[in-house]
């Protein structure tokens, strides 16, 4: 289907990958979404959840929560408990 397909993987469990495609007119969007839509649904991917966030925020959340208590109080972070 043309896509790019980015893995980005953690030491610590956290993954996510990025199927992209690139299209040089607006009028493509809606045929590159559903590409990637197949491509994803081939790989067996499924889209992140509301409040999951990148490594370092994934990581702050399961290993540093005095951390993350200080980033939702200062309203850095969303605060997803």
């Amino acid at each position: 289907d043309g896509c790019g397909i980015d893995a980005d993987l953690a030491s610590f469990g956290h993954s996510v990958v990025e199927v992209e495609l690139m299209v040089s007119d607006e009028s493509q969007v809606t045929e590159a979404e559903e590409a990637i839509g197949r491509v994803a649904d081939r790989l067996g991917l499924r889209p992140l959840t509301a409040g999951s966030g990148g490594k370092l925020e994934t990581y702050l959340r399961r290993f540093c929560p005095n951390v993350v208590r200080q980033l939702v109080e200062a309203g850095v972070l969303p605060n997803t408990a």
